[in-house]
């Protein structure tokens, strides 16, 4: 669960252009939420974020921010390479 938090957080901060400049207090993400992860900040409306994770391999993560606006969810695809 520690690792769900983890790169949902850093994607997040990343996207955002702050990385780890970003106080990981400032901020929370719920990897369970209803509709997928959302962020929640005081300085930033984390309904306008969409968060995605998958595994990679048995011991990784990635997960990927992006700001959508206020339209509906994008689609996120993940591309698993030339076989």
């Amino acid at each position: 669960m520690f690792l769900r938090h983890w790169t949902l957080k850093e994607a997040y901060g990343k996207a955002r252009g702050l990385g780890l400049l970003l106080p990981p207090d400032s901020y929370a993400v719920a990897p369970d939420a209803p509709g997928g992860p959302r962020p929640a900040a005081a300085d930033d409306d984390g309904s306008r974020w969409q968060l995605a994770q998958w595994p990679r391999g048995d011991r990784h993560l990635l997960a990927v921010a992006v700001r959508r606006g206020n339209g509906p969810d994008v689609t996120v695809v993940r591309h698993h390479g030339p076989p």
